[in-house]
């Protein structure tokens, strides 16, 4: 999946998607951990978080292709959480 390093609202994100099909938006620290997404960019354009549209696809500005990826930890954290029952995400 690509990961691109973006610019929505004055704030540096990566977008977990592809700017066409849309994907989740989080600041990297976020996306490497696990932890839930601010938002997230739909197939038609628009931007939504917490039920609210808040922009759309052309107030992003591409920065290009990130590294980010979730760290060994969390991903370990994140498979014995959810295979003992006890993952959310939302901790």
């Amino acid at each position: 999946m690509a990961v691109l390093r973006i610019v929505f609202c004055g704030e540096e994100y990566v977008l977990v998607g592809n700017m066409e099909s849309g994907g989740a938006i989080a600041k990297r620290d976020d996306y490497e951990n696990f932890r839930p997404s601010y938002a997230h960019l739909y197939p038609d354009g628009t931007i939504w978080c917490r039920h609210e549209t808040i922009g759309r696809r052309e107030d992003i500005e591409v920065l290009g292709e990130s590294d980010a990826k979730p760290t060994d930890e969390a991903v370990t954290e994140m498979l014995t959480a959810f295979l003992c029952g006890d993952w959310n995400p939302w901790r």
